[in-house]
């Protein structure tokens, strides 16, 4: 009985040194265990954040691109605006010309009254040529006043229109630039 008592007691530290052994062996693997699953987290993580960093810098990409095609649509309309307004101003222009009665270049001189008295079918009276009788000489300077009249009325609405161009070309090219600033 006393092999059998130090065979137990012999027996009972190996054993408890075995128990020992496999708890410390458990906590190694538990521990592991937490430190792969840790790991996992962290890099789930970082994945979830640099999708979400992608998903931002695509759509800050996709902001830029659109703004940038809002901007090169303004510009293209602004440019596009900017030709006609400028063909409009230059037509204009050329009408005041003509409208200017005491400038040398004006066309409402006498053979404009005549083709001009022809389009609005008043009578066509030549007053370069006024051979003829004193009613014919009056019927011309009236209808010439009048024409002349009617065109000076003509000058007065081309500089206001040119006037009114002008300050529209200027509006437009103040919110072209404010589009620019503000741009981004």
């Amino acid at each position: 009985m006393q092999l059998g008592l130090k065979a137990t007691v012999f027996a009972v530290p190996v054993a408890l040194l075995m128990l020992a052994a496999a708890y410390y062996y458990l906590g190694q693997e538990r521990e592991a265990a937490w430190e792969r699953g840790y790991q996992a987290a962290q890099a789930e993580s970082a994945a979830q954040l640099a999708a979400m960093q992608h998903r931002q810098s695509q759509q800050q990409l996709q902001l830029q691109m659109a703004a940038a095609a809002r901007s090169a649509s303004a510009e293209r309309q602004y440019l596009a605006q900017t030709r006609q307004l400028n063909h409009q101003i230059e037509q204009l222009q050329e009408q005041l010309n003509d409208a200017l009665i005491d400038q040398p270049d004006c066309r409402f001189g006498a053979r404009w009254v005549q083709h001009y008295s022809a389009a609005l079918g008043l009578p066509v009276v030549d007053t370069a040529d006024r051979a003829g009788s004193h009613d014919a000489d009056t019927a011309a300077a009236a209808s010439a006043a009048t024409l002349l009249q009617h065109a000076q009325r003509y000058g007065h609405w081309c500089r206001s229109a040119v006037q009114q161009l002008t300050a529209l070309q200027r509006l437009i090219r103040a919110h072209q630039i404010r589009a620019h600033r503000e741009a981004p």
